[in-house]
């Protein structure tokens, strides 16, 4: 394997939260932060942005194990985040080297 290679993973949730329910959406924020803090330390970059009715965040990893473990780091503030939108109210976008996006591929089914 070549250690030099890129295995920078990005991803891009857009969460598209319904009326009257911004204040409380964006006031987990506070947690997601928390858990990225004291998560896993291949995070390259994590911030929120809101644009009218959406709310996205541009996340970086060193790899796809890194996008895995934050999953896990966020699973309380990401499950109300979710319960919040709704059904089809979340996204995914996902970019990287497609060996990394093939590991990502293996664990969501291994979860579904």
């Amino acid at each position: 394997e070549n250690a030099g290679a890129d295995t920078h993973v990005t991803i891009v949730p857009y969460f598209t939260v319904p009326e009257g329910k911004m204040d409380e959406f964006t006031g987990g924020f506070k947690a997601f932060y928390e858990g990225t803090k004291r998560g896993t330390d291949e995070c390259l970059y994590y911030n929120f942005a809101v644009c009218g009715e959406k709310v996205f965040c541009r996340e970086g990893y060193k790899s796809a194990d890194g996008v895995l473990a934050h999953l896990s780091d966020v699973k309380g503030p990401l499950d109300a985040a979710v319960a919040i939108v709704g059904e089809g109210g979340l996204d995914l976008s996902v970019m990287g080297p497609a060996a990394e996006l093939e590991k990502l591929k293996e664990a969501r089914a291994r979860s579904a």
